[in-house]
C-alpha cells in the first residue's frame, strides 16, 4: 500500500530537491554522503587480525603496543560511526529543508546522534549473539573439540542462522534508518520511541514497509555492483600510477616515498568523495520514497508535507492537462473520421447535398394540396385564364357594346 504509487513521487521530489541545492549544495551534500559511509573504516576493523588479542595471554608484555594498537583503530571507527549516526539527522533534516546546514545541525543532533550510535551498536551485538548461540549449542550437542570436527549439518546449521541474524540485522538496521530516525527527529524522540511509534503507524500498512525494503535493498545492490565494479578499475589503475610514482621518487630521493604515500591517499579520498557526489541522488530517492510512504501512511509522522503537497498538485496539472490533451485529440479524431465518411460518402448523418433539383428528388415528394400541378403551371405560363379571368372579361366587354349604342 502506497509502496508502488510513490515510486515516480520519491523521484519528482528529488528533481525538486536538487534543484533547490544548486551545485554549491550538492557539494556540500557529497561530504554528508562521503562521512555516512564511514570511510570504509568498518570493513577495515572487520578485516583485522585477532592475533594480537590472543597473543595477549600468551605474552602479556609483548603484544601490548599491538593491542594499544588495535584499541585506537577501534576508537577512530566508533568516532567515526558517531559522526556518520548525527549526519543522518543532517541529512534527513536536509531533505525536509531542501538545504544543507553543517553547524547548526550538527549542534542540533548531537545527542540523538549518540543514542542512534547505541541502538546500532546493541542491535549488531545483539545479532553476533545470536551466532555465537547457535554455535555454542551446536558445539555443546555434538561434543566438538576442533572446527574440522563439524558435519555437513552442523555447518548448515550455523550458516542458516547466521543469514537468518543478518538479514534480521540489516532489515532492522534499514528501517530505523529510513523510518525511524525521520520520527526521532520529528518528535524529538529515542530510537525506542521512534521504533513504537514507527509499529504503530505501520499496523495499517505493513506491506509499506515490506515493499521499501524490497526497493531499497535492489537500489542498494545494483549501486554496490556499479561502485564495486568502477572500483574494481580504479583501484588496479591506482596501483599502477603509485608504482611508477613511488619508483620515480625514490630514484631521485629515498626520503621522496612518502611524498607517493600521501598522493595515495589524497587520491583514495577523492575518489570515495567522487563515488558520494554520484551515489547522493541515489540515497535522496531511497530516503524520499520512505518518508513519502511514512506522510501517506499517518499524517502525524508526515516529515515533507509542503514537498508532498506540491509535487501531488504538479502531478494533478499534468494529469488534468493529459486528459484535456486526450480529450481534444479524441474530437479531433472524430472530426477527421465524419470528414472521411462524407468523402467516401458513407456518412448516414443529416447533411445538405445541394437543391433536389439536382439529384431528381422533387418528384419523389408527395405534393400539397394548395400547389398548382404542372400542368396548371403551363396553362399560365402559355396565356391561358383561370375561369374567373375569363368571366370579367365578358362583362367588360358586353359593357364596351351598350355604350357604343347608346
Amino acid at each position: 500500500m502506497y509502496a508502488s504509487s510513490n515510486l515516480g513521487n520519491a523521484l519528482s521530489v528529488t528533481r525538486r530537491y536538487f534543484g533547490s541545492l544548486g551545485g554549491r549544495g550538492w557539494l556540500k551534500l557529497g561530504v554528508v554522503v562521503f562521512l555516512l559511509g564511514g570511510l570504509g573504516l568498518s570493513s577495515h576493523l572487520l578485516n583485522a587480525s585477532l592475533e594480537p588479542i590472543w597473543d595477549v595471554f600468551d605474552d602479556p608484555t609483548g603484544a601490548t603496543t599491538e593491542l594499544a594498537l588495535l584499541a585506537v583503530g577501534l576508537g577512530v571507527v566508533i568516532g567515526f560511526a558517531y559522526v556518520s549516526a548525527v549526519l543522518e539527522f543532517v541529512f534527513v533534516d536536509s531533505l525536509r529543508t531542501e538545504a544543507v546546514r553543517f553547524r547548526r545541525d550538527l549542534r542540533a543532533n548531537c545527542r540523538r546522534g549518540c543514542w542512534l550510535l547505541l541502538f546500532r551498536l546493541s542491535l549488531a551485538l545483539s545479532a553476533i549473539a545470536v551466532v555465537a548461540i547457535a554455535v555454542a549449542a551446536v558445539v555443546y550437542a555434538g561434543d566438538i573439540a576442533a572446527p574440522d570436527e563439524l558435519s555437513a549439518g552442523e555447518i548448515a546449521v550455523i550458516a542458516f542462522v547466521a543469514a537468518a541474524a543478518f538479514v534480521g540485522w540489516h532489515a532492522v538496521d534499514t528501517l530505523t534508518t529510513a523510518f525511524v530516525v525521520p520520527i526521532m527527529l520529528l518528535d524529538d524522540r529515542g530510537p525506542i520511541g521512534g521504533w513504537r511509534a514507527f509499529a504503530g503507524a505501520m499496523r495499517s500498512n505493513p506491506w509499506g514497509a515490506v515493499g521499501f525494503l524490497v526497493v531499497a535493498w535492489t537500489i542498494g545492490s545494483t549501486l554496490w555492483l556499479v561502485i564495486t565494479g568502477i572500483g574494481f578499475v580504479a583501484t588496479i589503475f591506482g596501483v599502477l600510477l603509485f608504482a611508477v610514482a613511488a619508483l620515480g621518487l625514490t630514484a631521485v630521493d629515498q626520503s621522496l616515498g612518502w611524498v607517493a604515500v600521501v598522493a595515495l591517499l589524497v587520491a583514495s579520498l577523492a575518489y570515495q568523495y567522487g563515488v558520494a557526489l554520484a551515489a547522493a541522488p541515489v540515497r535522496a530517492y531511497v530516503r524520499y520514497y520512505a518518508l513519502l510512504i511514512l506522510g501517506d501512511t499517518t499524517d502525524a509522522l508526515d516529515p515533507i508535507p509542503e514537498q508532498r503537497a506540491a509535487v501531488r498538485a504538479d502531478a494533478g496539472s499534468v494529469a488534468d492537462r493529459r486528459d484535456r490533451l486526450d480529450r481534444a485529440g479524441t474530437a479531433r479524431s472524430a472530426d477527421a473520421g465524419e470528414r472521411n465518411a462524407i468523402d467516401d460518402g458513407t456518412d448516414e448523418s443529416a447533411s445538405w447535398a445541394g437543391p433536389r433539383s439536382w439529384d431528381g428528388r422533387a418528384s419523389e415528394e408527395p405534393r400539397s394540396r394548395d400547389e398548382p400541378t404542372a400542368a396548371e403551371r403551363r396553362d399560365r405560363n402559355d396565356g391561358s385564364d383561370s375561369p374567373d379571368e375569363a368571366s370579367d372579361r365578358e362583362g367588360a366587354s358586353d359593357d364596351e357594346q351598350r355604350d357604343e349604342g347608346s
